[in-house]
């Protein structure tokens, strides 16, 4: 979209590109570029070529600077190192890992390619993540929930793979197709949920309680009625 007599119009993406490459010449010195965390060197090379080249500009900045500001001050302060008390040698060396508040697989390729390794190896290693995300490779892998159920207990609900099975708790329902020897086999009387579709949000049908010590949500778990549709 490019503003036109004060309406933003649709353009194609060659008359964009040519309204910012003549913005950029325009303006050279006073272009700048704010970078990504996650740039890799190269990208970071060209980057700066472009900006000290190609507009005589120096106005350069990436992402992994400012956002460690803060952490930074905080590493000082408790640990007295201007960075995270750690490093690469202890993935090669433990055997919990516990993750919350990122996404390694996308934003950490090289430490999570480190803890995969492990895993390839026939190391045993546990990995505990205490986030619930969304990751697209598993979305295009398993793009809807389901509920999982012992095979007696689907034999006992006259239940099949595929079938629609609505599951009814105090706080509210939802209906969704069974899977029968599945991905895993819950115990006897226990049904599976899994979280990652928004058009079927378990946690309306989960405990509306919260922890006394953390104050966290406890929406892991509940008594539920497994019905066929």
């Amino acid at each position: 979209m490019i503003r036109k007599n004060g309406t933003l119009q649709p353009v194609s993406r060659e008359e964009a590109i040519d309204a910012v490459a003549r913005f950029v010449q325009k303006h050279a010195a006073e272009f700048g570029v704010y970078g990504s965390g996650q740039w890799t060197i190269t990208e970071g090379y060209t980057a700066m070529k472009f900006l000290k080249g190609g507009c005589s500009s120096n106005h350069l900045d990436p992402n992994a600077r400012l956002c460690m500001a803060s952490a930074v001050v905080g590493m000082l302060t408790t640990y007295g190192v201007d960075e995270p008390a750690g490093s690469y040698d202890d993935f090669g060396a433990c055997d919990t890992v516990v993750l919350w508040g990122n996404n390694p697989a996308k934003m950490h390729p090289v430490l999570w390619s480190r803890i995969v390794d492990r895993r390839s190896k026939g190391d045993k290693i546990e990995i505990f993540d205490l986030a619930t995300r969304r990751v697209p490779q598993l979305n295009a892998a398993m793009p809807k929930a389901y509920v999982e159920l012992h095979p007696l207990d689907a034999r006992k609900l006259n239940l099949s793979t595929g079938d629609k099975v609505r599951i009814s708790s105090r706080r509210g329902s939802i209906e969704l197709p069974a899977w029968i020897n599945g991905r895993s086999m819950p115990q006897k009387g226990l049904v599976f949920v899994p979280f990652f579709e928004e058009t079927a949000l378990i946690n309306q049908v989960t405990l509306h309680e919260f922890c006394p010590l953390s104050k966290e949500p406890d929406y892991k778990k509940c008594a539920v009625k497994p019905e066929k549709v």
